[in-house]
């Protein structure tokens, strides 16, 4: 089940190999960051914010950060959520 935050934005948390968990997305519109992940031409993927716009998200995006191999993602903000954690190509496939 995706689940959603503002603006039909996903909620989503990520897995560092280390085992750390950072959780993004909220059903509050003053406090989302509006993080989503991104993969670029050469097959990199990024964790990017993105600035609300008057009509949408501002481009290009505030912050763009990236992500390393071995992180892992899974839908959902809270941890009864998730629907198991998966490769980012794998939860981008899933998510879209």
């Amino acid at each position: 089940m995706k689940q959603f935050g503002t603006e039909g934005k996903k909620r989503f948390s990520l897995k560092y190999g280390e085992g750390n968990v950072v959780r993004f997305g909220t059903c509050d519109p003053n406090d989302d960051e509006r993080m989503d992940i991104v993969r670029d031409e050469l097959g990199q993927f990024f964790l990017v914010q993105y600035q609300k716009g008057a009509t949408g998200y501002a481009e290009p995006p505030k912050q763009r950060t990236k992500l390393p191999e071995d992180v892992l993602a899974t839908n959902g903000y809270y941890d009864h959520e998730h629907d198991g954690w998966r490769e980012l190509q794998d939860f981008l496939d899933q998510t879209m």
